[in-house]
């Protein structure tokens, strides 16, 4: 039975996207099939359609990572049922009315969360949690600098560390993201093309630099976020939407005992990651969620969420591919990527929420946001 999906044929730009059949892939032991009713749609997909992703898919492929949608059948050795909602990340295929998924990585969908909302949240929530807390260490009281504070993971981020009680320094391109920022928890924006970052970060810490830096850039911004850090601070690099990998210099690592710290979601699930080692100022350890499987991090993240109609999920922040009976569509951004991203802080327009339009999914993929 052939399913459709929307393939990447080539590397290229948003017009390279085409709908395609395929069959209806089966489940193996230990997974599940699900009926995708929304895809998330994120960075690291425009990145790995222009083949600019270290060690992402060679074409022809089904992209998409995190999906929502129902159980459809299951694998030998699964305790679930078909018709259970639920919402997972996913090696690959995720835009696609099918895809299977490991099923101990499942999750159920809270109530009053949509499966729109649903598809968008794991890849982003979880990015930003793992690198905050697990990776990054950080602690009530300390001051946390976020590139690209109103993108995705720097949205998320945001939120997560002003209700961990840090203080909140942002970066954006404009004072509309900076407004965006403001609004989740941001104490301290910065408008990186009209000021340079690093002075403003010792105007706000007094000369000292803050103990973490949350970068998702590369390129020069790496390298000058370390001028950002206190001694005994710490970075997580976590991407490099600058299309430039960030090559720290050692000079500043070793005479301002700082750290960088990688991290890479897909790699880290792949190995059964465990959080690295780190001293803190505190004889704190980890509990036993924070040393959990990834597939609890989700729930962790979800149980400190207090504000909102689901938390802290702000929804117009979460571009979606939807799966409806007789269209595929996804979100304007999505054709017109290639246009927007080329900003240093890589937010591709997630920062404004759109009108949606609904439309038939021949002779091309439609487009719809999913805040309507």
């Amino acid at each position: 039975m052939p399913m459709r999906a929307i393939e990447v044929p080539s590397y290229g730009d948003a017009d390279v996207l085409t709908t395609t059949e395929r069959p209806v892939p089966e489940p193996d032991e230990g997974e599940v099939r699900i009926e995708v009713r929304a895809a998330g749609i994120n960075f690291a997909d425009i990145m790995q359609r222009r083949g600019h992703y270290h060690g992402g898919p060679e074409p022809p492929y089904v992209p998409g990572m995190e999906v929502a949608g129902v159980i459809d059948a299951v694998g030998d050795g699964v305790n679930r049922e078909p018709g259970e909602a639920v919402v997972s990340l996913v090696e690959a295929a995720g835009y696609a009315e099918y895809t299977v998924a490991d099923a101990r990585g499942l999750l159920e969908i809270p109530e009053g969360m949509g499966v729109e909302e649903a598809a968008g949240f794991p890849v982003q929530w979880l990015t930003a949690h793992n690198c905050l807390h697990e990776w990054g260490g950080l602690e009530a009281g300390e001051t946390v600098l976020i590139h690209a504070a109103a993108g995705g993971v720097g949205s998320a981020a945001v939120q997560l560390a002003d209700e961990a009680g840090a203080t909140v320094v942002g970066t954006a391109s404009t004072e509309a993201k900076l407004d965006t920022a403001r609004d989740l928890g941001m104490d301290h924006g910065i408008r990186y093309t009209e000021v340079d970052f690093v002075d403003r970060v010792e105007d706000v810490t007094d000369g000292e630099g803050v103990e973490l830096v949350l970068d998702g850039i590369g390129g020069e911004t790496t390298d000058r976020s370390l001028q950002a850090l206190s001694s005994f601070g710490r970075m997580v690099s976590y991407g490099a939407a600058s299309g430039e990998p960030g090559r720290p210099n050692t000079a500043d690592l070793l005479f301002g005992n700082k750290r960088v710290i990688g991290y890479h979601l897909g790699r880290a699930i792949a190995e059964d990651w465990r959080p690295p080692p780190r001293p803190t100022s505190s004889s704190r350890t980890a509990s036993p969620a924070a040393r959990s499987s990834w597939c609890r991090r989700l729930p962790l993240v979800v149980d400190v969420a207090p504000r909102g109609p689901f938390g802290l999920l702000p929804t117009h922040l979460l571009p979606v591919v939807v799966f409806a009976p007789d269209q595929i569509v996804q979100p304007e951004w999505g054709q017109q990527a290639d246009e927007q991203d080329q900003h240093e802080d890589g937010t591709v327009g997630r920062h404004q929420p759109r009108k949606t339009s609904t439309m038939s999914l021949e002779p091309a993929v439609s487009s719809r946001y999913s805040s309507e």
